[in-house]
């Protein structure tokens, strides 16, 4: 045992510990000051158990040289247990290596240990390859990081267990210099600078514990965030974070914590996919979706950017609208309280917009029915005289607007008739003015994986040759 110690100004390390050849040693109530380098230095080269290291009350200050407070080294292959624990320690103002530095160790227990460095890219703590550490009511301050973790391969730094850690460097708290270490948890600590380099580290954790609750330096710079994680081996997209963000709103963000998932204003307004700047409740999905609202958005005062929207306006009441919205599976199933057939719903698969046509259009495909498809289409069309001609015109020529399609019953590809019996006021085709409209619907039945087609006449005499627009759709019924 090594007590009441008083060590200053030696020309190198002060204590020199070679763990290899000696067994359980106590140290206390030691006081060393300016180290010619390191204060209290404890080394391994093998992996062998050669009992603990107790240190109480140990206080190493650099006032005009020193470079570091405390050191535990191994250089054997694989992590050392050394079986360290340490009470009310200190290593103060150190600038030429972190105040406490370990590096291939395991079973480390520190307690009312404070480290402080002043140099301006030294840590005050720095675990490499370091595991099971336990540390409880630690001070830690350094211009740059208070503790820094280095793992070169995955989980070589691992199972920290920190509680009641107050960081007042101002930096980074917990600088993380890769993305290999896991079981990284705190609760109950301080920062006076930003938390972390990386959140996402802070829930690599396989504990069975409540969620960790930590502070990160996203919009507002002190938001409240919980983190959750499933454990589950190969868990997709395993982290998620649950915060108050710096608008008062409550948010769920992603598992890279880089965009935001789901945010809910203090107003009850609900913002989903990753849009957390619109305002208004929607939802875009590909899957069945029940929207139950007790209090919805008011259409008069809000300004939409949204696939689905829901709310009220003042004239009509309840309002629904998706100026953007794609169903992808599903049917509507009723409408006003009663079933529907079939698709539900009419849905317009095709279009067509002409102008300034100077001729007949022959059979040309306005939609390939899909494998899935087959059934009732409705084609509406109407066409227009734009420039008369010179001397006389027909709209629609002798053989007028015609579809071309195979019947879904017996595979026959059928022409519809010739000639106008789809127009009303057959006798305004023939005006030669830009008055002259022709219109009409036709239903078919159209067979799975075929083309429906439509062709137009058009008849004009003299050098200016009557010109027409034309437009068409196609519904599914």
């Amino acid at each position: 045992m090594f007590s009441r110690l008083t060590i200053a100004g030696t020309s190198s390390d002060s204590i020199i510990v070679n763990g290899d050849s000696t067994t359980e040693q106590h140290w206390t109530d030691v006081r060393i000051t300016n180290p010619g380098a390191i204060g209290f230095k404890y080394t391994r080269t093998t992996t062998t158990d050669t009992g603990g290291m107790y240190l109480t009350n140990i206080n190493v200050a650099r006032q005009t040289a020193g470079t570091s407070g405390f050191s535990f080294v191994s250089t054997a292959g694989t992590r050392t247990g050394i079986f360290l624990f340490c009470n009310m320690c200190i290593a103060d103002g150190f600038n030429g290596a972190p105040a406490w530095d370990f590096n291939n160790v395991q079973n480390v227990n520190l307690s009312q240990v404070w480290g402080i460095s002043a140099g301006a890219l030294i840590p005050a703590f720095r675990f490499t390859k370091t595991a099971v550490a336990q540390l409880s009511n630690i001070y830690a301050a350094a211009n740059i990081y208070d503790i820094q973790f280095i793992s070169a391969v995955l989980n070589d730094t691992q199972l920290f267990t920190m509680d009641g850690v107050y960081m007042t460097g101002g930096g980074t708290a917990l600088r993380f210099e890769d993305t290999n270490s896991r079981d990284i948890n705190i609760r109950n600590y301080y920062f006076a600078g930003t938390l972390t380099n990386d959140e996402t580290q802070l829930i690599n954790s396989q504990k069975k514990q409540p969620p960790d609750i930590f502070l990160v330096s996203g919009a507002g710079g002190s938001n409240t965030s919980v983190a959750i994680k499933n454990v589950d081996a190969g868990a997709p997209t395993p982290n998620k974070y649950l915060r108050v963000d710096a608008s008062g709103s409550l948010q769920i963000l992603n598992n890279a914590f880089s965009a935001g998932i789901l945010t809910l204003s203090d107003s009850g307004i609900l913002a989903a996919n990753n849009n957390i700047s619109s305002t208004g409740a929607f939802i875009s999905t590909s899957a069945g979706i029940n929207v139950a609202l007790n209090d919805v958005v008011d259409f008069d005062t809000i300004s939409w950017n949204a696939a689905l929207r829901i709310g009220k306006n003042s004239s009509t009441g309840m309002r629904f609208e998706a100026p953007d919205f794609a169903f992808v599976t599903g049917l509507f199933s009723s409408y006003a309280g009663i079933a529907t057939v079939s698709k539900g719903i009419p849905a317009e698969y095709a279009t067509v917009d002409l102008t300034a046509q100077g001729a007949a259009i022959a059979a040309t495909t306005i939609y390939a029915v899909p494998a899935s498809g087959a059934g009732m289409y409705r084609i509406s069309f109407v066409a227009k005289v734009t420039q008369a001609a010179t001397t006389s015109s027909v709209l629609g020529g002798t053989n007028g607007f015609r579809v071309v399609y195979t019947d879904q019953n017996d595979s026959v590809v059928v022409t519809t008739p010739a000639g106008h019996p789809y127009n009303s006021t057959t006798a305004n085709l023939a005006l030669n003015t830009t008055q002259a409209v022709y219109s009409g619907v036709i239903i078919i039945n159209a067979a799975l994986s075929t083309n429906i087609q439509y062709s137009i006449d058009w008849t004009s005499v003299g050098a200016t040759p009557m010109q027409y627009n034309l437009h068409i759709k196609v519904e599914a019924m």
